[in-house]
Formats: C-alpha cells, sequence, structure tokens
C-alpha cells in the first residue's frame, strides 16, 4: 500500500481502517519514525511527537526540498538578470572612443575605424533649388558595429569651419545610418548632417534623403538592430 500524505493525515486522525494503520505503523518502523505501536489510549503529547517526526521526515522534508530548490532557481534567474543588465546598460569609458569625419569628402570604398566599418552610399541626382543658384545632391553613411564592443562615436556635422559634433553611444550588434545633404553654390560647397539642418529644405530634398535613408536601412542585411540617426 503507498503510504502518501493523505492516509498520513487520516492515520494521526484516526480515520483510516485497519489494514491502512498496519501499513502505516509498518512504513514508519522501517523509515525509524518510532518503535512500537501506537493505540488509541497513548497519551496526546506522545501522539504529537510522533506526528511531528511523521512531517519532519515526510512532509515536512519534502516541503523543505522544494523551497530550497524554488530560492536556488530564484538565486539563478537573479544573477542572470544582473549580469545580463549590467551587459547592456553599462557605458564604456570616456576614453573608448572614435571620430568619423566625412564632411571634406566622400568614403570612396568601405573603410574600417578600429572595429567600425564605414560605407556611404552614392550620391543621389542633383537638383536645382534657388532659381538654378544652388545644387543639392543627398547621401548616407553607414556605421557597422556588428564585431565591436560599445564605443563612443563623434560624428562631425558639417563641413564649415568651427562646425561642432554629435556625440552618440554605437552599441555592439548595431547598425547605424546617417544622412548628409552636400550643398554647390558659386561660394563654395557645403556638407551636413541633415538631422542637423535647421533651415528647411526643399520637400522633394526631404522626401529622398528619407526614402534613401529607410533604403540602407532595409538593405543593409545585418543581423541586430539598425538605427536612423536623424
Amino acid at each position: 500500500m503507498n503510504v502518501n500524505k493523505s492516509l498520513l493525515y487520516r492515520y494521526y486522525h484516526e480515520h483510516c481502517n485497519e489494514e491502512e494503520k498496519q501499513a502505516v505503523e509498518e512504513w514508519l518502523l522501517k523509515s525509524g519514525t518510532f518503535s512500537g505501536n501506537r493505540s488509541a489510549g497513548d497519551s496526546e503529547d506522545a501522539k504529537h511527537r510522533m506526528w511531528k517526526q511523521i512531517h519532519k521526515r515526510t512532509i515536512g522534508g519534502e516541503r523543505r526540498r522544494r523551497y530550497v530548490e524554488m530560492v536556488a532557481c530564484l538565486l539563478l534567474l537573479f544573477s542572470a538578470g544582473i549580469i545580463s543588465w549590467n551587459r547592456f546598460n553599462r557605458l564604456p569609458p570616456e576614453s573608448a572612443y572614435v571620430v568619423i569625419d566625412n564632411t571634406r569628402s566622400n568614403l570612396l570604398a568601405q573603410q574600417h575605424i578600429g572595429n567600425l566599418l564605414l560605407s556611404e552610399s552614392a550620391n543621389s541626382g542633383l537638383r536645382y533649388v534657388d532659381n538654378k543658384n544652388c545644387l543639392l545632391y543627398t547621401n548616407s553613411l553607414i556605421i557597422n558595429n556588428q564585431k565591436g564592443e560599445d564605443i563612443w562615436v563623434y560624428l562631425k556635422t558639417s563641413s564649415e569651419k568651427g562646425s561642432g559634433m554629435i556625440r552618440f553611444l554605437c552599441r555592439r550588434k548595431r547598425t547605424y545610418v546617417a544622412g548628409f545633404i552636400t550643398e554647390h553654390r558659386e561660394s563654395g560647397n557645403r556638407k551636413y548632417l541633415y538631422s542637423q539642418q535647421s533651415a528647411p529644405v526643399p520637400e522633394a530634398i526631404a522626401t529622398g534623403i528619407n526614402s534613401q535613408l529607410d533604403a540602407a536601412k532595409i538593405n543593409a542585411k545585418y543581423n541586430g538592430y539598425t538605427t536612423i540617426i536623424i
């Protein structure tokens, strides 16, 4: 006969038949919980002591084992979560950075800066604005950090003298796409980051560069995420 928790409870409350009683007492003797038979005349104190031993060796022991297993699983999950959180949210040191300046000229071929792979799309078709006194075309810069670690990137915003840079965190396993506009005037040329353009550009230019950025994002075919810097 299978001595389970339900049968032990019935035995303790004297609700089992003789066959069940005999099976429980044989099981208790084998387990070393008590020696001798419990009769109806046993004192309540002895009865409680016996039940305490039964609970400790059976039900209570099983509960403790399950509790220990649950605590161990929770600690394991907590540790894994801390490690993942630290890995993703830990910022690289300020000394870990690269400077990218493609405003002076276009990248004619792919090139590496540290573990970053840089490439630049071909120029879009020229468009006349300002009564043909100004020519504009667009292209996009792709920054691929598939093989490196997290790093700070300083990206030059314009070819104009004294122009600034934007800084962003270039995460590992990610690709970043930045759109640029090149402007040809009689007074000279200027290339600048689309997101830093304060004055409105012609709608056709804005539509064209947004389409170009989307195409660069879709066609990059890199694993991980692609972020458009605009």
